[in-house]
C-alpha cells in the first residue's frame, strides 16, 4: 500500500492489518469521518485508531456474539475520543450492554441519528439521556416484539423509522400502543414517521389509538404511513387536517374480519382531495375498490395542487385504469404513477423527483 503526505481517508474499513503503520497512514487517517467496523477486530487496532481519529462522524458497528463489545474496551476507547460523532448504526444480537451506554452517552452534545438493527443494545436509560435524537431507527428481527418501546422518551425526536415486530397483542402489550406512548412523549416536532410490523395488526383499537397520538402530537408532520379502518373516516380526517404539512403519505388497508373484501374508497378520494394543500406523494397498499368516475373526479380535483406521483397495490381493478393515469400524467397532474410489485415498464410510468429518495425514511434500514 502508498500513502503520500496528500492522501485523506474519509471512509475506513479495518482490517487484522493496521493500515496506520504505513508510511503516511497516520496523517491520512486524521481526517477519517466514517468507520464501518465490527468487534472481531482487534481491540489494540482500535486502541491505535482512537489515537489518531477524532473527527469520526458516522460509525457503524457489528457486535459479535462471540467477540462482543464487552470484550473490545479499544473500540469503546475509540468511541469516547470523538468530537463531533453525529452518526451511530449497531447491528447486534440479543443482549444490551452497560458499557456502551455509559460511552455513548458522552457523546450527547453531537449525537443525533441512531440506528439499531436486530437488537436496541444500549440500555433505554442510556438511550433516553440522548436528549438531541433526532433521527431513530429500529429494525427488529422477525416475530420480534420489543416490550419495552413504551419506555423510549426521546422528547425531540423529528424522524421515527421502526419495522419489524409482531403486531398481535401480547398480555397488555401492543405494538401500536407503545409507538403511540413514544409519540405523546415527543415536544411536536416529528416530521416522518415510518411504522410496519410483521403479518397483518388485529388490534383495531390500537391502532386508533396510534393514528390519534399523530393528530395530537405531530402539527409539523411531513411523511407518515398510516393503517386504514372502514367505519371510522372521521379519525383519518382528522389526521389529515391537524397535520396540515404532510406531503408524503403511505395508507394501508388492512382486514380484522379475516376475509379480505375490497375497501371502498370512494369516500376515502373525497377527504384526500379536500383536506389536503401539500401532500404530492401518495401510495395505497392493500385490497380497494373504486370506479375510473371515482378515480377521475379524484384526479381532477388535484389540477389545482401540486403534482402527485401515486402508487397502488396490484389488484384486478387496477387494469382498466391505465390509460386514465397516463392520460392525467400527459397533463401534468400526475408527476408519475406505479402499480406496486411489477416490473414491467408497462405498469409503471414515474418520474421521482432526483432528491426524493436521498436519506428517505420509508427506505428499509437493513
Amino acid at each position: 500500500m502508498f500513502m503520500n503526505k496528500s492522501s485523506i481517508i474519509k471512509y475506513l474499513e479495518p482490517t487484522y492489518i493496521p493500515i496506520y503503520y504505513f508510511p503516511g497512514g497516520k496523517t491520512s487517517l486524521q481526517n477519517l469521518i466514517e468507520l464501518e467496523c465490527s468487534t472481531n477486530v482487534s481491540s489494540k487496532i482500535y486502541f491505535d485508531l482512537s489515537q489518531i481519529c477524532h473527527n469520526i462522524q458516522r460509525l457503524s458497528i457489528e457486535i459479535c456474539e462471540t467477540n462482543t463489545i464487552n470484550d473490545n474496551p479499544g473500540l469503546l476507547s475509540l468511541i469516547e475520543s470523538q468530537n463531533s460523532l453525529k452518526e451511530m448504526r449497531f447491528t447486534s444480537f440479543n443482549q444490551t450492554f452497560t458499557k456502551l451506554g455509559e460511552v455513548i452517552i458522552k457523546q450527547v452534545d453531537t449525537l443525533i441519528s441512531l440506528y439499531f438493527i436486530d437488537f436496541v443494545c444500549i440500555p433505554i436509560e442510556s438511550l433516553n439521556q440522548l436528549y438531541n435524537i433526532k433521527k431513530l431507527y429500529i429494525c427488529f428481527p422477525y416475530g420480534y416484539n420489543f416490550q419495552l418501546l413504551k419506555f423510549i422518551n426521546l422528547p425531540r425526536v423529528e424522524i421515527i423509522n421502526i419495522q419489524g415486530g409482531n403486531g398481535r397483542n401480547y398480555g397488555d402489550i401492543s405494538l401500536f400502543k407503545e409507538y403511540g406512548q413514544i409519540i405523546e412523549k415527543t415536544q411536536g416536532m416529528i416530521r416522518e414517521i415510518y411504522v410496519d410490523i410483521d403479518g397483518w395488526p388485529e388490534e383495531e383499537g390500537m391502532i386508533l389509538y396510534y393514528i390519534k397520538s399523530l393528530t395530537k402530537n405531530c402539527p409539523m408532520l411531513e411523511k407518515a404511513k398510516i393503517w386504514f379502518i372502514e367505519g371510522h373516516l372521521e379519525i383519518f380526517e382528522e389526521f389529515l387536517i391537524s397535520c396540515k404539512h404532510l406531503k408524503t403519505l403511505i395508507i394501508e388497508f388492512t382486514s380484522f374480519t379475516g376475509f379480505w373484501n375490497a375497501i371502498e374508497v370512494s369516500p376515502l378520494f373525497n377527504i384526500l382531495a379536500n383536506k389536503t394543500k401539500n401532500l404530492n406523494e401518495l401510495t395505497f397498499i392493500g385490497i380497494i375498490n373504486y370506479s375510473s368516475e371515482d378515480l377521475i373526479k379524484f384526479l381532477e380535483s388535484w389540477r389545482s395542487k401540486k403534482n402527485l406521483f401515486i402508487a397502488f397495490d396490484r389488484n384486478s381493478n387496477l387494469a382498466q385504469h391505465l390509460d386514465i393515469f397516463e392520460s392525467f400524467k400527459l397533463e401534468g397532474v400526475l408527476r408519475g404513477w406505479e402499480i406496486l410489485n411489477e416490473d414491467t415498464d408497462n405498469n409503471s410510468r414515474t418520474q421521482q423527483n432526483d432528491d426524493y429518495y436521498d436519506d428517505d425514511i420509508f427506505d428499509i434500514c437493513y
